[in-house]
């Protein structure tokens, strides 16, 4: 096993111990955000064809 280094919570505030990632629920709820992020991101590339702007 490596070496564990634990720090303060205060230093690395996107790591939330009310909500562990290694949580089934965690996977569940990242899943429907990133099915978000695919939505949106396909609804501004259809908005940027629709008027006319290039994406390059």
């Amino acid at each position: 096993m490596g070496r564990t280094v634990r720090i303060q919570q205060t230093r690395s505030p996107q790591i939330d111990p009310e909500f562990p990632q290694h949580l089934p629920s965690f996977k569940t709820k990242y899943a429907e955000r990133t099915a978000i992020e695919r939505v949106n991101s396909q609804a501004k590339e259809w908005l940027s064809l629709k008027e006319g702007k290039s994406t390059s």
